[in-house]
């Protein structure tokens, strides 16, 4: 079971709130497990991602969760050549990742640039805003420092 800090940083909802599990899988570079969640009701809550690090003794790639087999495929910095496929080109939409202590924010974002893992980005909100720069860390996942 999560522990109560994993619990902590859920958004506050209703007691009587239904949510459902848009898509879960296992994170391999941060070795934990990421949830997808809506409320059935759009009305009570926008979509959020939910990180679980998970315990040491379900850490094993044995007990991972996997997505099937052909979505398995992005690998982290360190096996990709430095001239790797791009994960992310301009225009697309991607999950924008702010992650620093227990506090783990999400958002879709248009990319500007074309990334490969571990590379800078610009990034905006679809309705404009400023740019956020931020790494590549795999097919349609970037991450920012806060």
């Amino acid at each position: 079971p999560p522990d109560e800090s994993w619990c902590a940083s859920l958004p506050p909802l209703p007691q009587d709130a239904s949510l459902e599990i848009v898509q879960g899988r296992w994170d391999a570079v941060l070795r934990a497990y990421e949830f997808r969640l809506r409320c059935q009701s759009s009305s009570v809550c926008l979509p959020f991602l939910v990180r679980w690090p998970a315990p040491d003794r379900l850490r094993s790639e044995e007990h991972a969760m996997r997505p099937p087999r052909e979505k398995s495929r992005v690998a982290g910095p360190s096996a990709l050549p430095t001239r790797g496929i791009p994960l992310v080109k301009p225009g697309q939409m991607v999950t924008l990742v702010w992650a620093e202590g227990g506090l783990h924010l999400s958002r879709k974002v248009v990319c500007l640039d074309l990334g490969r893992a571990g590379q800078q980005v610009r990034t905006r909100a679809p309705e404009g805003g400023p740019i956020v720069r931020a790494r590549v860390a795999s097919a349609s996942l970037v991450e920012a420092d806060l």
